[in-house]
């Protein structure tokens, strides 16, 4: 913020009851036509929604790489079946 400001800073927030809040956090400073410092400003917004989603897409990744290796792996099984049945 020193030098301006920053924008969309990804931070956890704790909440009186101690809970752990995900928040984008932006802030700038405001200064008079003299450049002299008069307030800042900070707005955080709770990201709490968006990082469930993000965690929910990489479940599903997770899931989808392991049924492509399970379909692998049952289909090299039954080639060996079917090779070892002509034999």
């Amino acid at each position: 913020v020193r030098n301006g400001g920053i924008a969309n800073v990804d931070k956890i927030m704790v909440s009186k009851d101690q809970r752990r809040i995900p928040v984008l956090l932006s802030g700038s400073v405001m200064c008079d036509s003299k450049g002299r410092l008069q307030g800042i400003v900070f707005v955080a917004k709770d990201i709490t929604d968006r990082k469930e989603v993000d965690r929910i897409h990489q479940i599903n990744l997770r899931l989808q790489n392991a049924n492509r290796d399970l379909e692998e792996s049952k289909s090299v099984a039954q080639r060996r079946l079917i090779r070892e049945r002509d034999a």
